[in-house]
């Protein structure tokens, strides 16, 4: 494109008003002036995660440096700090703002020409500069700030190479970044909007905005980018694209953006936990969505890979599948699981995004993750695999939950985990392993840092939190060969235990695992029960393992309230309740001394035995029968309590017992 601004309007450039522009900050009232006036005074601000630099002149910003570097040259160069400044003029009218700006673009536009630094050529940095700076024009146009003419001449021919880059499809990215180029784009058009390339940067901006609608969401209207919180970014872009292109009248050919805009936010609801936050699943942050309400209903998304099990009170996530890899984690077949307002199995978070740091590494890697692994690696991820996991079936009831899932990624093994949820506080978990040769196989966890552990062996770990006085307990019912717990980060050998809830920022946090050493085929079956210490709810304070092979697993749930029940989970038909006893209906008359117990559920594939107990001791005994119904007379004085024992026909090896008293006469 030619450069040459002789041919070009330059006064139009200058003299634009949008109704409405993109802005790369929008920070209001005292803020804005305060941070602004930071600025002013030389203090370099970018971001809350990003230190505070000093500079003298403005010739030095520009080599300015912080941790982690390439975050911060990113932010640094999108002239993030000049946006503050933009802010501070728009909420004060105070025109140094406007004069300081236009001393530090001189110097920017040189060091533009000039630099080497990949990073000045960077889509993010980019688009985002390209919005700040036409933010800055039109304000300067609003207060009649009449800039330099030699400066015009430079900042027309800066704008015009930023444009170019834009425009290009060799530097187009097809994720979030994508859209901020774009947006960038299409508000630099109307600025040389009666240019015969001001035309095509429009259009195609506009053609590659209406591609990225229907690529950036899955069929599900969840976001392909593997984070909850770049699904918000990404449909909050689209938003405030809406409202553009609506005030300055520009057409869209994509004329359901608003019904695809409404069916992204719906979804967007279900992601969030009961006190608003995001799951930290992928490159996520700890971050409250304010304007929204908690959906206590389950919901899986298989397209997407994400599972989510909740109640009011509980909230489980499951991940298996990617539909990219931007912003991905090692995190298949991981779960989150909250109770009660505290966040017990935990994700690892970002930490921030140089690839080159140990500590981004780790968080990112597969033993950061509630899940399995596999000789202590991570798996291959990429476009070409994705299609050797995700989620397998799922059922889901009023009370209680099962979903399937794979991981095929390890070269020649296979991984299916299974996880039943029985609402609001039991997870059971059986992974099963195969391959052909020889493997390390750990069951890892990632726990919140704050427990207090009194157990932990490799059969069982026993754990208590403050907050809500809850206990957490988890068995290992089949055998494992070890256990392994790390806590911190002080360890530089071995790089274990810690999460990242803020950017850039660690706090320790326990990571243990499971291990079966050097077999070819594995298995684990563990039950995690959270139970809060005098609880109301209809918690579940009972877990009894009735069953498990290869096909088949049966258990028994005790509530708090007395209610058992009696679950199957065929592995290839799903999970389903076979009964529920909450009380053994009875009738006693004391004049008799005589007691009938007679339940009248469909127990047609049970039969039932009863001992009569008086004051703790064993008096009478009736066998085994098809009909729950039992006789007894004659009862001595005392505490009366029965045991009905329950087993199923087909199977002796399956049974259960509920206990219950009486009366005491």
């Amino acid at each position: 494109m030619n450069k040459d601004t002789s041919v070009i309007d330059i006064e139009y450039i200058f003299n634009v008003d949008l109704t409405y522009l993109f802005k790369r900050t929008d920070v209001q009232g005292k803020a804005a002036v305060s941070r602004a006036e930071g600025i002013y005074n030389h203090n370099i601000y970018l971001h809350q995660s990003l230190p505070e630099m000093r500079f003298e002149k403005a010739d030095d910003i520009w080599s300015l440096s912080g941790e982690p570097e390439n975050t911060y040259k990113v932010y640094l160069y999108s002239l993030q700090f000049i946006s503050l400044l933009n802010n501070g003029y728009e909420q004060s009218d105070d025109l140094k703002y406007l004069e300081k700006i236009e001393q530090i673009l001189e110097s920017w536009i040189s060091f533009e020409n000039n630099s080497t630094d990949k990073r000045v050529w960077y889509d993010f940095a980019v688009a985002n500069r390209v919005i700040v700076i036409t933010h800055y024009l039109m304000l300067c146009k609003r207060a009649n700030y009449e800039l330099n003419p030699v400066f015009k001449k430079k900042m027309a021919i800066a704008m015009l190479k930023n444009g170019e880059y834009l425009f290009s499809d060799e530097h187009y990215v097809d994720n979030n970044h994508g859209i901020m180029m774009d947006r960038a784009l299409l508000q630099l058009s109307l600025f040389f909007r009666y240019e015969s390339f001001g035309e095509k940067w429009l259009k195609k901006a506009i053609n590659r905005l209406e591609k990225q609608i229907k690529n950036s969401f899955t069929k599900e209207y969840i976001n392909v980018e593997n984070s909850p919180e770049y699904h918000y970014h990404t449909y909050h872009l689209f938003e405030e694209l809406q409202a553009f292109l609506d005030i300055n009248k520009i057409n869209l050919a994509e004329n359901t953006l608003g019904y695809i805009l409404k069916e992204i936010y719906k979804q967007h609801l279900h992601l969030l936990k009961p006190d608003l936050t995001y799951p930290l699943i992928g490159d996520t942050n700890h971050k409250y969505f304010n304007n929204g309400k908690y959906i206590p209903d389950s919901i899986v998304f298989p397209e997407t890979g994400l599972a989510i099990l909740k109640k009011k009170k509980s909230y489980l996530t499951l991940k298996s599948g990617f539909s990219n890899t931007s912003h991905k984690h090692f995190d298949d077949l991981s779960f989150t699981f909250s109770y009660k307002g505290t966040d017990l199995f935990i994700d690892s978070g970002k930490y921030n995004y140089d690839n080159k740091s140990k500590y981004r590494k780790y968080v990112v890697s597969a033993m950061a993750h509630n899940t399995i692994v596999v000789d202590d690696k991570n798996y291959s991820l990429n476009l070409d695999n994705q299609n050797q996991l995700g989620i397998s079936s799922y059922h889901l009831e009023n009370d209680f939950a099962g979903v399937e899932v794979t991981n095929n990624l390890y070269e020649d093994i296979n991984i299916t985990r299974r996880l039943i949820h029985i609402y609001p506080n039991l997870i059971i978990l059986v992974d099963d392993i195969k391959s052909n040769n020889d493997h390390k196989y750990s069951q890892v966890f990632n726990l919140n840092g704050t427990l207090n552990f009194n157990a932990m062996t490799k059969e069982q770990v026993i754990g208590h939190h403050h907050k809500g006085n809850l206990k957490l307990e988890m068995n290992q019912h089949l055998p494992t060969d070890y256990i392994s717990s790390y806590h911190g980060y002080e360890d530089e050998e071995n790089i274990r235990g810690f999460n990242s809830i803020s950017f850039a920022k660690l706090e320790p946090c326990y990571n243990m695992e499971f291990v079966h050493q050097k077999k070819r085929e594995a298995k684990f079956l563990t039950s995690i029960l959270a139970a809060e210490d005098n609880a109301v709810d209809n918690e579940v304070k009972e877990f009894t393992l009735l069953k498990e092979d290869k096909t088949n697993l049966v258990f028994s749930v005790e509530d708090n309230k007395g209610m058992l029940s009696l679950y199957h989970y065929e592995y290839t038909e799903g999970i389903k309740r076979i009964f529920d006893i909450k009380d053994i209906l009875y009738k006693y008359s004391a004049s008799s001394r005589e007691l009938v117990i007679d339940m009248k559920d469909d127990t047609s594939d049970f039969e039932f035995a009863c001992y009569l107990l008086v004051n703790n001791k064993i008096v009478k005994k009736e066998g085994y029968r098809d009909a729950i119904k039992f006789h007894f007379n004659s009862i001595p004085s005392g505490n009366i309590s029965i045991w009905l024992f329950i087993r199923n026909k087909d199977d002796n090896d399956i049974k259960i017992l509920k206990k219950q008293e009486i009366s005491q006469i």
